[in-house]
């Protein structure tokens, strides 16, 4: 049996990544479903271009025969080094990146990128 790897761990690893720490910064600093619906959206488009990029290392990932421990690691760190660079650019500096925010995103990725299943059990 080989295990490959499912699309559908692209699109949940990303959805909660958007969708968790808004739910935890609302928990946090009680916002309305109004402001969490436009923070969503803006979540969504600054995220495309890590997202594509992801989906460029996901593809790529599928031909290598390393295991899908270490595809999971270097999708998790991929997602992760996407959310400090966007962090970082619509701040402006690297300051930005070391905020409350950053960090729910950034262990959101990490948690969800552990916590879904990226392989499937497939025969030769």
């Amino acid at each position: 049996m080989k295990a490959s790897m499912q699309w559908s761990y692209l699109f949940k690893h990303w959805s909660a990544t958007l969708i968790m720490p808004l739910l935890l910064t609302e928990i946090h600093h009680n916002y309305s479903i109004e402001l969490l619906a436009i923070g969503f959206l803006f979540g969504f488009v600054f995220s495309l271009p890590t997202y594509l990029f992801y989906a460029i290392v996901f593809q790529s990932l599928q031909k290598e025969t390393i295991s899908i421990t270490v595809k999971k690691i270097i999708l998790i760190a991929t997602s992760t080094f996407g959310i400090i660079v966007t962090f970082a650019l619509i701040s402006g500096d690297l300051k930005g990146v070391f905020t409350y925010d950053v960090f729910i995103y950034i262990i959101t990725s990490v948690i969800t990128g552990i916590f879904f299943r990226l392989g499937k059990k497939t025969e030769n």
